[in-house]
């Protein structure tokens, strides 16, 4: 087997090498850009508007840096570097959270719909309405701690929180929802007293 040898580096490659690198500096200079790859970013080809699209239509970061041809890393350099980008990105991103939100609202208060020629109702879904009611109303909502109760509960103590919560939700409703979810949760409750 062969052996391989290095060279070392003597001070007059050194020199060389640091000339070279001074005269590409100064060509990069002269030319007014850094060195490196160019930019993909180009606003005369519209990323702006393109990255604007791809957020209306529901796309994460990472799926837009890959849309857009490019890592996430530069994806967030030119969102820091280009606050124009980054407004179009804003902006798209706007309309469909908004439509979650309506969708999310819609599920929440239960709505009617038409299917196979028929009216339909969509009852009110309690985990929806828990849901923004702890985004929406914190102070209100809140997540409660834990509670270690010892002992069972009574029965009467069980109707109690059973109508305080009732008359909680049914404040924050318009009164026909109220009404249609106070319905359903008192066939749940009773359901699970049975």
């Amino acid at each position: 087997m062969g052996s391989v040898t290095r060279q070392k580096t003597t001070d007059t490659d050194k020199a060389r090498l640091d000339a070279v690198a001074a005269i590409q500096t100064q060509q990069t200079e002269k030319r007014g850009r850094k060195m490196g790859r160019p930019s993909k970013y180009d606003k005369a080809r519209t990323t702006d508007e393109v990255a604007g699209m791809l957020a209306q239509h529901g796309l994460t970061d990472a799926e837009m840096a890959a849309e857009l041809g490019v890592s996430e890393r530069t994806y967030y350099r030119w969102r820091q570097a280009h606050p124009e980008f980054r407004q179009s990105i804003g902006t798209g991103k706007e309309l469909p959270d908004s439509r979650v939100e309506a969708s999310l609202f819609r599920r929440a208060i239960g709505f009617t719909y038409k299917e196979d020629g028929k009216h339909k109702v969509a009852l009110p879904d309690v985990t929806a309405a828990r849901f923004w009611l702890t985004n929406r109303r914190p102070d209100r909502w809140r997540e409660a701690k834990a509670v270690e109760v010892n002992g069972s509960l009574s029965r009467d103590l069980i109707d109690q929180i059973q109508t305080t919560l009732c008359d909680a939700v049914r404040a924050t409703l318009q009164p026909e929802d109220g009404d249609r979810l106070m319905r359903y949760l008192q066939e749940k409750f009773d359901h699970t007293r049975g």
